[in-house]
């Protein structure tokens, strides 16, 4: 597998011009229009870092985890927002959904079915009330549990999320 190299930074710090004279070369890969907004925005993989590995509970770990998927499936996404014309999927095929549902496995994290008591929604309360229910038997709410781990069991999971997104492409493309 070739390496992956992801380059990011902040408004106006050269990092389209350096994607660009990468880009030049003919053995490398870059994917066109190809901003890697996972890594630093909100709910992103910095956000879900911080929720399991420096500030772990419980709760926190759950709200971030469904942050984080919600982002990543925007981003796999043409219509979704908030990140409207964007479709990671376009460039990765099927390898976008498996890194995903890979990295989760290698954070172990374990989903069942239920909902926090400060997280169900305005709807959800009306539907209990109406149908005179307990729970929510509808809508398939989950609670996604993370137990706290180190630094840097949570890259090396994040390294093979990125591995593991773009090795179709670049295998397709044989450049690194």
């Amino acid at each position: 597998m070739y390496p992956i190299i992801l380059i990011g930074g902040f408004g106006r710090s050269g990092t389209g011009a350096i994607h660009q004279l990468l880009r030049a070369h003919d053995e490398i890969y870059a994917l066109p229009h190809y901003e890697f907004r996972l890594l630093t925005d909100p709910d992103g993989l910095l956000s879900l870092k911080s929720a399991i590995v420096d500030n772990w509970n419980i709760f926190q770990a759950d709200f971030a985890l469904d942050r984080f998927i919600n982002i990543y499936n925007s981003l796999g996404n043409h219509y979704r927002g908030p990140y409207v014309r964007s479709n990671f999927k376009k460039y990765f095929d099927d390898s976008y959904n498996k890194a995903l549902y890979q990295f989760l496995d290698e954070l172990g994290i374990i989903e069942y079915n239920g909902l926090w008591a400060g997280k169900n929604t305005l709807i959800q309360k009306v539907i209990l009330k109406m149908t005179n229910q307990k729970k929510m038997l509808i809508g398939n709410p989950k609670i996604r549990y993370c137990k706290n781990i180190n630094q840097n069991s949570f890259y090396k999971a994040t390294q093979h999320l990125m591995q593991n997104m773009h090795q179709k492409c670049m295998l397709k493309n044989d450049k690194s």
